[in-house]
């Protein structure tokens, strides 16, 4: 179900842009993407349709700060801008709100914190079926492998087992493609390279996300995966 007719993702983190490009294609006729503010402010004059841009804050060549002021300019219609960043400040969430933006997110940040921002309710809350049928083990996190010290967005795991797990996306990825997750269980992290072997669509039955399996482990991973006892079920291609 489309929410927005063009939605824009700017970041210059290539693994941020394509994974966000993609959960966030269910919401939205077509999502775009840009590497950095100049690209943004080009496709925002080129493309009225636009009504949603999330945009990180810190990056090469300008800020989201500059994509906000440049949106804002702009008489009405204008798309929204939502900011992410992973530096939170209190003075930069007052500037970000007094300038107009629609909200100011904490990286790692969630699909569901982004369409709690618009009050969508588009499908069921998920709560209602994570609570008769499914537990939340902890977090899968996205991580760049060429820029480490950025987490960018984080799902909910659930089946958690030695050989994969079923993660909340809010929207499908394709089947194949590998991640670099950093799991939060408890007080335990580590590090996984997963692969999508299922993909279960949004719908107003089911939750939107995708069942992996870990290809490969680092030494926290294992320790969390030794203690998991959760049966293999999301993980499963069949």
């Amino acid at each position: 179900m489309n929410i927005w007719r063009e939605i824009l993702v700017v970041d210059d983190s290539k693994v941020f842009r394509q994974m966000m490009t993609t959960v966030m294609q269910p919401y939205a006729g077509r999502v775009h993407d840009a590497s950095g503010p100049a690209e943004a402010i080009a496709l925002i004059d080129e493309r009225p349709d636009l009504e949603l841009v999330l945009t990180d804050v810190v990056m090469q060549g300008g800020t989201g700060f500059d994509v906000l002021e440049h949106v804002m300019a702009k008489p009405d219609p204008r798309p929204a801008v939502i900011l992410v960043t992973a530096f939170p400040a209190d003075s930069a969430v007052q500037r970000a709100i007094r300038l107009g933006a629609l909200d100011y997110l904490p990286k790692p940040t969630t699909i569901r914190r982004i369409l709690r921002t618009f009050e969508f309710r588009g499908v069921p809350e998920p709560e209602d079926r994570q609570q008769q049928r499914w537990r939340s083990t902890g977090q899968a996190v996205l991580i760049d492998s060429s820029n480490e010290s950025d987490a960018y967005v984080s799902w909910d795991i659930y089946n958690l087992s030695p050989d994969g797990a079923f993660i909340e996306t809010k929207g499908p990825i394709p089947v194949g493609t590998e991640m670099e997750l950093q799991l939060n269980v408890g007080p335990e992290q580590g590090r996984v390279t997963a692969r999508v072997a299922r993909v279960q669509h949004p719908s107003w039955i089911d939750v939107a996300g995708v069942g992996v399996v870990f290809l490969e482990t680092d030494a926290g991973a294992k320790r969390i995966l030794a203690d998991c006892t959760a049966p293999q079920v999301a993980a499963e291609s069949g």
